[in-house]
């Protein structure tokens, strides 16, 4: 089975704390590259950069295909960003994935399981708190936050992130008959009412807590 990964970005790559640099992209690069590692299929990540200057993305590796916006790059739409590359990936399976989230080699098959019966999948990521923020790579695939019940309510505090509805991975075909994500020019609520739009259409939904998937700890980035 052959997925595609989108992405949307705009001076998303490097963040500033503390006098340290967070490289939360390239972290998140490199745990797809090591989830991948033993799985046996052909994959993509297909980003949609709105003009960044953090970055000269000299460093991706040749699994990335880069598209860069040449015209609106003072604007960001995170719904209109990641359709743009949703239209140019290759493969059928896609992956709604943010720089800013860590992967493992089980999250992919469960996605892959999803995709096997047809079913979208809205996993329920563990949002690191910023007191675990040197942990992430620690906290990442430990079958033990599957026993948690915290909640991530506030950002020093890790847990469980069920109002968060941004990452899904489904057939191409259905992010089409949908509508597509909604593409708001402004921050937020496009992925709650795609949600909406898939659930209103009857398809299956897997919706589970999810060890392989961690969402890093970084400074609110809302004012871009």
């Amino acid at each position: 089975m052959n997925i595609s990964l989108c992405v949307t970005s705009k001076n998303r790559t490097i963040f500033e704390y503390e006098d340290k640099n967070l490289n939360l992209f390239e972290n998140n690069i490199n745990s797809i590259t090591k989830a991948f590692s033993n799985i046996g299929c052909a994959y993509e990540y297909v980003i949609y950069d709105w003009g960044s200057t953090d970055t000269d993305y000299k460093w991706l590796p040749d699994t990335c295909r880069l598209i860069v916006n040449t015209t609106d790059n003072d604007k960001f739409s995170r719904g209109y960003g990641l359709n743009r590359a949703a239209e140019e990936a290759k493969y059928d399976n896609i992956l709604f994935l943010d720089t800013d989230m860590l992967i493992t080699e089980s999250f992919i098959l469960n996605c892959f399981e999803a995709l096997e019966h047809n079913m979208v999948y809205f996993p329920i990521c563990w949002s690191v708190g910023i007191n675990e923020r040197n942990q992430c790579m620690d906290i990442l695939g430990s079958e033990e936050l599957l026993s948690s019940d915290s909640v991530h309510t506030h950002p020093d505090v890790g847990g469980w992130r069920p109002t968060g509805k941004g990452i899904s991975c489904m057939k191409k075909q259905i992010w089409e008959d949908v509508g597509k994500i909604p593409e708001y020019w402004r921050w937020g609520s496009e992925d709650g009412d795609f949600y909406g739009k898939i659930q209103s259409k009857g398809y299956d939904i897997k919706r589970e807590n999810d060890c392989g998937l961690v969402h890093q700890w970084h400074p609110d980035a809302r004012n871009m």
